[in-house]
């Protein structure tokens, strides 16, 4: 069994289309429309309704969050490809 490089698993991932994984954090279901870096937060803005970025600053989401502006869990997880399926794996402050 051969071991993949990063670049080749967000490649893997990026021709996969849209597709639903359980969160690592809270284990409630994320649609996946696309993938670009593989990282990925389960939190949207409830007054907009859009994805917060998974790049966002931890003091960013906690604002959403206290503002009571959030919906999902806030938890960040990475998706890598794993014997044929895809997998989530948690990432901690």
């Amino acid at each position: 069994m051969s071991s993949k490089t990063g670049k080749e698993n967000k490649d893997e991932l990026r021709n996969m289309g849209d597709f639903y994984i359980a969160c690592p954090h809270c284990d409630d279901i994320v649609y996946i429309t696309k993938v670009k870096c593989a990282l990925f937060l389960h939190a949207y803005n409830s007054e907009t309704g859009k994805a917060l970025n998974p790049h966002s600053k931890w003091y960013y989401i906690d604002k959403i969050k206290r503002q009571g502006n959030m919906l999902g869990c806030g938890g960040r997880f990475k998706l890598k490809m794993e014997n044929g399926a895809i997998i989530s794996i948690p990432i901690d402050r």
